[in-house]
């Protein structure tokens, strides 16, 4: 019975400090992978790709979405009751209901070609080579999330 209690224990102890080392973990970088090319090649061409992008579809000031518009659900109405044994009375309170309504996109002043910079950029990379990856951890991203064709 001890025995048994001490492995529960174990396995309790070692769940935990499983869980609390992920908290620990550095959040990776996102990066081009390539089975076979070394680094420098990854880099030049990275840097190929970001400078041609740049000439594409340089820096353009203007109105662009930030977000999305959508449909704001609404809610019912609802009504909670409290009854107060002192006063012997029941007090309620009545929350009226909303029907959906559209909220309108998000529109700031910002870069208008940063989006066709990041596609235009994702492509060169894998028309280079399609053996190329965009990364983070062991997770593949779309290719514009690996440039800094933003900066």
């Amino acid at each position: 019975m001890l025995n048994r209690f001490r492995k529960e224990q174990f396995a309790v102890c070692v769940l935990f400090s499983l869980l609390a080392g992920c908290g620990l973990m550095p959040d990776r970088p996102v990066k081009w992978v390539h089975p076979t090319n070394p680094p420098a090649k990854i880099k030049s061409d990275h840097i190929e790709c970001a400078i041609e992008a740049w000439k594409r579809y340089p820096k353009k000031e203007g109105m662009v979405k930030e977000a999305d518009g959508y449909w704001d659900d609404g809610r019912n109405a609802s009504t909670s009751c409290q009854y107060n044994e002192y006063s012997d009375r029941t007090y309620c309170t009545h929350t009226p209901g909303t029907e959906r309504k559209w909220v309108n996109a998000r529109i700031v002043q910002g870069d208008e070609n940063f989006e066709k910079r990041g596609v235009w950029y994702s492509s060169c990379m894998s028309a280079k080579d399609p053996q190329y990856k965009c990364v983070k951890g062991f997770s593949t991203l779309d290719g514009s999330m690996c440039g800094h064709h933003g900066e």
